[in-house]
């Protein structure tokens, strides 16, 4: 049986994209406004909630902590193209996993086909080591070691 998932994105091009991820693995319900996903979300059962953070007037986290209150069997995906600490902490104190907007499109299938946990585990105050320099052991690396390390 399919998942049912909630896609909640004001612009069509990036609901496109997110709707074109998982079509073929979820059955994707698109809604472009907050007024609209909090209909949908309170009059069906959804397996997945995924919405952005920007919604007008209201956010993303205001849907997360309605179906929290609702106590629906969902989790939740706040994304957004902030990448502020308070904002991910928010996110998973609501319940809900953070992913940045350049990113949850790849990461949607993963959530889609994977059995998730109550609350994503992911520690928000570790940076993302792919934006790092970490350096290596190759002799090419030296210079690169030594200009970073100067900085």
């Amino acid at each position: 049986m399919s998942k049912r998932v909630l896609i909640v994105e004001p612009r069509t091009e990036q609901a496109e994209r997110l709707n074109r991820a998982i079509q073929s693995e979820a059955l994707v319900t698109v809604a472009n406004s907050f007024d609209h996903a909090r209909t949908l979300l309170t009059s069906e059962r959804w397996d997945l909630l995924v919405t952005n953070v920007r919604l007008g007037m209201y956010n993303g986290l205001h849907l997360v902590h309605l179906a929290a209150m609702m106590q629906l069997d969902l989790r939740s995906i706040v994304y957004s193209s902030i990448d502020l600490l308070s904002l991910t902490e928010d996110a998973h104190r609501a319940g809900a996993f953070f992913e940045r907007s350049d990113r949850v499109a790849a990461a949607l299938p993963g959530y889609v086909r994977a059995v998730l946990p109550a609350r994503d585990r992911r520690n928000a105050t570790v940076l993302d080591r792919r934006r790092t320099f970490r350096g290596g052991r190759r002799a090419s690396d030296m210079p690169a070691t030594q200009a970073h390390s100067a900085c």
